[in-house]
């Protein structure tokens, strides 16, 4: 509250600026001053990507503490989209690196801990620094499954409701067990009560895993996290996980 109320003494306004369609986003881009050759073109464009969404791009191309928002002069509207598909692509290549690296990471922890520590490793405490926070790790594999459970519960009481003969009922029922690991599992083991770490480490996000001060969660000493880290460093170093780049 002591926030909102410091606003209220910051020329705050009420809000008046009216929705106007993408012709008359084109007349405001000229008033400004903006160089649009191919008005048809600049339409299709706004109508794909919104006045809103290519502001940011605009602003490196306004006059500096212009509060009309004027255009430089000779900035053109192929400027702005050059810039936008740019930062569109970058943002493309930047998110394809980085899934890599994480499904590479993923897999590097599974193929070591499972085969030394057994298909259950992650349910042990002493496998993780003292700071990572291993019960919430836990309970929220946990929570994953019994809302995986919760859903597929559901969808049988659908399927039981339908007007099929009781082989059809079952066979759909087992399709739905077994469109994702975590309705599989509890569904078809009940020890342990949790899944292996080869389906945590692909269920959990980066973020489930990180519950501590550190990203880094394993604990040194097992000799896991230096040759993990070797393995992917090599693996970028070469290319091998960025090949397409």
């Amino acid at each position: 509250m002591r926030v909102f109320y410091a606003w209220r003494f910051l020329g705050m306004r009420t809000f008046d600026k009216p929705a106007i369609d993408v012709p008359s986003q084109i007349e405001l881009l000229k008033q400004r001053g903006l160089l649009i050759q191919d008005e048809a073109r600049a339409q299709c464009f706004l109508q794909s990507v919104s006045f809103f969404r290519l502001s940011p791009y605009m602003r490196p191309f306004q006059q500096s503490g212009d509060v009309d928002h004027r255009f430089r002069d000779g900035t053109g509207f192929r400027q702005l989209t050059r810039l936008y598909d740019f930062d569109r692509r970058l943002r493309l290549l930047s998110m394809d690196a980085i899934e890599r690296v994480e499904i590479a990471t993923r897999s590097m922890i599974s193929n070591h801990m499972g085969p030394n520590y057994g298909s259950h490793w992650y349910t042990d405490i002493g496998m993780f620094q003292q700071a990572f926070d291993h019960q919430r790790l836990l309970a929220t594999l946990q929570s994953k499954q019994c809302a995986a459970i919760r859903d597929y519960e559901r969808e049988c009481l659908r399927i039981d409701r339908l007007q099929a003969e009781s082989g059809r009922k079952a066979h759909l029922k087992r399709q739905r067990a077994k469109e994702s690991y975590a309705r599989h599992y509890p569904t078809t083991y009940d020890q342990p009560p949790l899944m292996p770490g080869w389906a945590m480490l692909e269920e959990l996000t980066l973020g489930d895993l990180s519950h501590s001060k550190r990203w880094v969660f394993l604990k040194t000493g097992t000799r896991t996290l230096s040759g993990i880290l070797y393995a992917l460093n090599r693996g970028i170093a070469s290319g091998r996980l960025l090949q397409s780049l």
